[in-house]
């Protein structure tokens, strides 16, 4: 142990580079990985913050923010199965708006029903 301690200290103008190396590498992985869950949190705020319990897609979506409609005969089979008490729609999309100086925005336009027993409306919006 000793000796590895010795060839660590004898050693540390190349030991320290990698450790900082090392560290920094972790520092970028962390940075990363709170974008990743920003921009999952962002994209799921309307499904978090609506009553429904079970959504339906159609299968070729590649993400909750790339929505395709699907087909009213789908909604239909959906509220045709016995443990479904209410079924409606709901669609979502990402749209870059540009407002009057020249810059970009990203909004979601929602659409859904807005009365007091609906699935889809995202309660902290005002209507």
């Amino acid at each position: 142990m000793s000796f590895s301690l010795a060839t660590l200290w004898h050693e540390r103008g190349r030991f320290l580079p990698g450790i900082l190396a090392v560290g920094f590498s972790a520092l970028l992985i962390a940075v990363q990985c709170g974008l990743l869950l920003g921009l999952l949190s962002l994209t799921s705020i309307p499904v978090d913050h609506a009553t429904a319990d079970v959504w339906a897609g159609h299968p070729a979506v590649l993400s909750v923010d790339l929505g395709r409609p699907i087909p009213e005969g789908w909604l239909a089979r959906v509220a045709a199965e016995p443990e479904v008490e209410h079924s409606e729609v709901y669609m979502q999309a990402l749209l870059m708006v540009d407002n009057v100086r020249g810059q970009s925005n990203v909004c979601t336009i929602i659409g859904t029903r807005v009365g007091d027993d609906t699935l889809g409306a995202v309660r902290v919006l005002t209507t």
